[in-house]
């Protein structure tokens, strides 16, 4: 077999490892906030919690909150709206907590 031939044989096995580690190596999950995030609603006095939230992904209220505890490893920025970045926001640090007149804030998303 001549060396041109060895590598046109090779060519697809290179063409298959290649197009792998891209779909291996750029496939990866938000990593998790460590800890709870707890939020309450003035109006019904009813509780929620996430457990290690995803980081970056908009997660939202079954209602309305007024009450936040960030009791996670991150930042959570709670938002007015039922989809992060619409509206105004807050920041929560971790460790700290919200608490507004209102059951104004519908979702979150953990920095």
């Amino acid at each position: 077999m001549s060396t041109s031939s060895r590598r046109r044989a090779a060519r697809p096995a290179l063409v298959l490892a290649a197009a792998l580690a891209l779909t291996t190596g750029l496939a990866t999950t938000a990593p998790a906030a460590s800890g709870e995030f707890i939020y309450q609603s003035r109006a019904t006095g009813f509780t929620r919690t996430f457990v290690d939230p995803m980081n970056n992904v908009c997660l939202f209220f079954e209602f309305g909150a007024n009450k936040m505890v960030n009791s996670t490893n991150r930042t959570a920025r709670v938002y007015l709206s039922t989809v992060c970045g619409e509206g105004g926001s807050a920041d929560i640090p971790k460790g700290g907590t919200k608490t507004a007149l209102l059951d104004d804030f519908h979702s979150v998303k953990f920095l």
